[in-house]
């Protein structure tokens, strides 16, 4: 009876496991949605500033409009946009960052600055752009309820990612 026991004692921790690695990977691939933001509105920066019309619907509608005013200004304006791009693009890294150290905090607060810059592509009328950012939103909401399920079952003194 004992050994029925500890089978069933080892496989529970074995379904636990199994089932902590799947939820890892869930949250690993919410927060990897960050990093996309975060490359792309660099990316994107780079080909407008460049002399190009054409741009990545991932990106941040904040750099676009930064990159806009500074292909207009030119010189000294295309280097403050793509300084915000950078900055922005730190900013979103760093949602992945935590949000793949399971902080919840990371997916709230960087899905909340990615719906207001969903916002400023709808101010722009870039329909296209502010439905990508719906699903993207979407992703990252999965991610955040992977986290929540992660760190319910985490104990306390784990140590995070």
């Amino acid at each position: 009876m004992s050994n029925l026991g500890a089978t069933s004692v080892a496989a529970q921790g074995a379904a636990l496991n199994a089932g902590k690695g799947i939820g890892d990977a869930r949250v690993r691939r919410g927060a990897s949605w960050f990093y996309w933001i975060a490359g792309l509105s660099v990316v994107n920066s780079i080909i407008v500033l460049s002399g190009s019309n054409v741009h990545f619907l991932v990106g941040l509608g904040v750099t676009e409009a930064f990159d806009a005013a500074g292909k207009q200004a030119a010189g000294v304006g295309s280097g403050v946009a793509l300084a915000v791009s950078l900055v922005a693009a730190g900013v979103f890294a760093m949602f992945g960052y935590f949000g793949r150290k399971v902080q919840l905090w990371a997916f709230v607060v960087g899905g909340v600055l990615y719906l207001l810059d969903a916002g400023i592509l709808v101010a722009f009328a870039d329909y296209f752009g502010a439905a990508f950012h719906a699903y993207v939103l979407y992703r990252l909401y999965l991610g955040l309820a992977a986290a929540k399920n992660v760190a319910a079952v985490r104990p306390a003194s784990a140590p995070l990612g």
